[in-house]
Formats: structure tokens, sequence, C-alpha cells
């Protein structure tokens, strides 16, 4: 067998490996926390956004009564802004970077409510 045949024959069988990874898979993470007033009250029915910073494609939860808030199976692969409003009023932006690793996110969002 040439020596060519022979390479093409090994790398062959090294990509056919059962098991071995053909892409690079995204990886996920889940971002969860609650949204609370200055005195650190929850608020339910506030709207928390999270926004693709590249896509900008937007997704939104309800918070529940103890102003929780869960979004499962976020891309780690890209940025994210996060944020909530309440009854009008608006928390400040924040980053969710893919440079953090953490795939347990939990961010604390506060409403400054007049």
């Amino acid at each position: 067998m040439p020596c060519l045949a022979k390479c093409a024959f090994f790398v062959l069988a090294v990509c056919a490996v059962p098991g071995a990874p053909m892409q690079a898979q995204s990886s996920l993470r889940d971002v969860h926390g609650v949204v609370t007033d200055q005195h650190h009250e929850p608020l339910r029915g506030a709207v928390v956004y999270l926004e693709n910073e590249s896509t900008e494609a937007i997704v939104t939860f309800l918070t529940d009564r103890g102003g929780e808030y869960d979004f499962k199976r976020v891309s780690a692969d890209s940025n994210f802004f996060l944020w909530a409003t309440y009854r009008g009023v608006q928390t400040k932006k924040k980053l969710l970077s893919r440079f953090d690793s953490k795939t347990d996110k939990v961010v604390r969002l506060t409403i400054h409510l007049r």
C-alpha cells in the first residue's frame, strides 16, 4: 500500500472512531434570580427581559409571587443583557458575558420605586 493511501486510511479511521466529537457543541447556562424593590420586597408581576447582544432577540419572563424568574438553557456562547420593568420603572441593564463560565447564573435585580 503506497504511503499516501496508508495516510488517508489512518485519517479516515481516526475520524470514524465512535464517540469522537464531530463538531463543537454550544454550552448552555441557566439564568435566574429575584426582582425586588429598594426595600428588598419581591415584586410579583415584574417583566424580566433577556436580550441577545448580537441578534437583538428578546425573551421575557413574568415574575412569580416571590419575585422570582428563571430562564433555562440560555446560550453561554453569546453576550446577553438582562433587565426588568415594573409599573413603568426599569432597572439598569446587566451584561451577562460569554466569558463568564458559570452554568448557573444568579442575578438579583432591584427596581427603585418612587
